[in-house]
């Protein structure tokens, strides 16, 4: 399947090798600020637009703010409102239950793991080695960042940030547009 990355950063690199080793076939990106990205086809937001029926994409840059997620979907949501495809990358080293629901849009990058009755809404961001555990449920546009640690039963709500490192505790409900900072247990 042919996809399209929306942003040419770091993350987009990361989004681009998982792609690739899940055989997805990336052909395209959209980003202004960068002309060459990993030999790829840049392609102008208004041409995509215009052919949005023709193409499958995923938001490909990051956010490290619950600001910046909130931005990151509400892209996501523009792009879905007029007629883009999203489709997810799960990153063949991921470990992810049968049981899991994960919505379009989701990026599940190296080693992360997302067990029995997770639930994944859209957009979402299961960063590299990050855990997810059972009955978990992950609001849009959150990002979980590397090494993250959701615990069974617990709720993020939608742009949330969890930290590198962080631990969310077991039933825990984490509230819309929320930093969890990086190396801290929530609740305290």
């Amino acid at each position: 399947m042919s996809l399209i990355l929306i942003g040419a950063g770091g993350h987009a690199k990361v989004v681009n090798d998982s792609a690739m080793r899940s055989t997805l076939n990336p052909i395209g990106f959209i980003d202004d600020n960068v002309d060459d990205f990993l030999g790829l086809k840049k392609i102008s937001e208004s041409v995509f637009l215009e052919n949005a029926r023709e193409y499958t994409a995923i938001i490909a840059f990051g956010a490290v703010t619950a600001a910046a997620a909130a931005r990151r979907h509400n892209l996501y949501m523009q792009y879905k409102n007029q007629g883009v495809k999203f489709f997810s990358v799960r990153d063949p080293s991921a470990t992810i239950s049968s049981l899991a629901k994960i919505n379009n849009g989701v990026v599940i990058f190296p080693n992360a793991v997302v067990n029995a009755a997770a639930q994944i809404d859209e957009n979402v961001i299961i960063n590299t080695s990050a855990v997810i555990e059972h009955e978990v449920k992950i609001g849009a546009g959150s990002h979980i960042c590397p090494g993250a640690i959701v615990l069974g039963g617990a709720e993020i709500g939608s742009n949330c940030i969890i930290g590198a490192g962080a631990v969310i505790l077991p039933y825990s409900k984490v509230e819309a547009s929320t930093l969890v900072p990086a190396l801290t247990r929530f609740p305290k």
